[in-house]
């Protein structure tokens, strides 16, 4: 096997190690095959479960269709032996598997190696061909070189299948518990609402309606956000985005706004909310999605903020995006968390409570990524445990 050949081999095989398709892997080897030896054409059979023979690819100049393989012939054979078979002279036939029109030698070679044997390449010639040393070797080292890179394609496909499955029956339990939260919190206002409504009609007086009237309505406003979060996150993405209304916001007097609606909570703490050099840029977005997403940053910075601490919201360009950085110093977030606070149904600490004294839900995180990703952007965070945390909002912008 001279040198180019060998280096032809081994630039295929690196290549195809990174290929996200079987087929093509075959095919490809299957066409070096037919370059290499000076062939005309070859297929594939690739074994199935039930021990049959499945064609998985020809070439394009392949002049016939090629009928199955029988169990007790060539193919079945160097499948179950995983040496090549070398065919000189074909022999005219007188049944239905007669290809001496079509090819004067072919040779069978097994997808083999150690164990693991998947099928037969099959490359043919209009003439006849005697098979040189050389030629063996190759189509040794081929069948060999295609059986580990198919190998390792198969294996990290398993691989792959048992992550999504543990993915998937993690996210069930997230949201079996994410439900079971929500559903405490729910009761909570009901429980208020019932309780006022009671006392309400105990007292008989209308001043007393008045203030459970107000009470009550403060609650089921905080039960429309849950049910609205609920239904944001619990709906497919691709039919929520439809509902998306745009129109061209000003980033920088959008921003004043969100930082002033929440500096009188911040004072309480004595936290400090500083904003600087926000960019004169418009971004085209959904205002009540987009304040949704500032608001939950915001607030929890406030939130999981240091008493007498300090936020600072500050903003730059690049290329051609508009990023918010929110810095706080308040208890920061694990490494461990880091990657994960903004998956659906997870939270970091259940026990936790909102400065509103209800149950935190979980949910601020998870739409907030997805708000940013259905306006075309990207929200990351950065935190040290003990320190603070670093929350960026990439959104592109239109215009200075």
């Amino acid at each position: 096997m001279n040198i180019n050949t060998l280096k032809l081999l081994n630039e295929v095989t690196l290549r195809c190690l990174n290929e996200t398709d079987e087929k093509k892997i075959i095919g490809t080897f299957t066409e070096l095959a037919v370059s290499v030896l000076n062939a005309d054409f070859g297929f594939v059979w690739i074994s199935k479960k039930n021990h049959t023979f499945e064609l998985i690819y020809q070439s394009h100049a392949l002049p016939y269709k090629p009928l199955p393989p029988t169990r007790s012939g060539r193919n079945t054979r160097v499948y179950n032996n995983s040496e090549p078979d070398f065919v000189s002279v074909v022999k005219k036939r007188k049944d239905k598997y007669d290809v001496s029109k079509y090819m004067k030698s072919f040779v069978i070679i097994p997808i083999a190696f150690q164990d693991n044997i998947y099928g037969n390449i099959i490359i043919c010639f209009k003439r006849p061909e005697n098979f040189s040393a050389e030629k063996r070797i190759s189509c040794t080292l081929i069948g060999s070189n295609i059986a580990q890179v198919m190998t390792i394609y198969r294996n990290n496909v398993v691989l792959k299948e048992n992550e999504n499955y543990r993915r998937k029956m993690r996210e069930e339990e997230l949201r079996t518990e994410f439900l079971a939260d929500a559903m405490h919190e729910i009761r909570t206002p009901l429980a208020i609402i019932k309780g006022t409504i009671d006392l309400a009609l105990k007292s008989g007086r209308v001043l007393s309606h008045s203030v459970a009237i107000n009470s009550i309505n403060t609650e089921i406003e905080h039960l429309t956000l849950i049910l609205s979060e609920l239904s944001l996150l619990m709906s497919k993405d691709a039919p929520v985005k439809r509902k998306i209304q745009t129109k061209k916001i000003n980033l920088s007097p959008f921003m004043t706004v969100i930082s002033s609606r929440w500096k009188s909570l911040a004072n309480k703490r004595g936290i400090s909310i500083k904003m600087k050099n926000i960019p004169a840029v418009s971004i085209f977005a959904d205002e009540s999605y987009l304040n949704k997403l500032f608001t939950n940053i915001v607030k929890n910075a406030i939130v999981y903020g240091k008493d007498n601490g300090h936020i600072s919201i500050h903003g730059r360009l690049k290329g051609g995006l508009a990023i918010i950085d929110i810095q706080d110093d308040g208890m920061g977030i694990s490494r461990s968390d880091t990657g994960r606070i903004f998956e659906r149904f997870y939270m970091v600490d259940k026990s936790r409570t909102d400065f509103n004294g209800y149950n935190r839900t979980g949910l601020g995180l998870a739409i907030t990524k997805w708000i940013a990703e259905a306006h075309g952007g990207k929200v990351t965070v950065k935190s040290t445990l003990g320190k603070g945390s670093t929350f960026s909002v990439y959104l592109p912008f239109i215009e200075k």
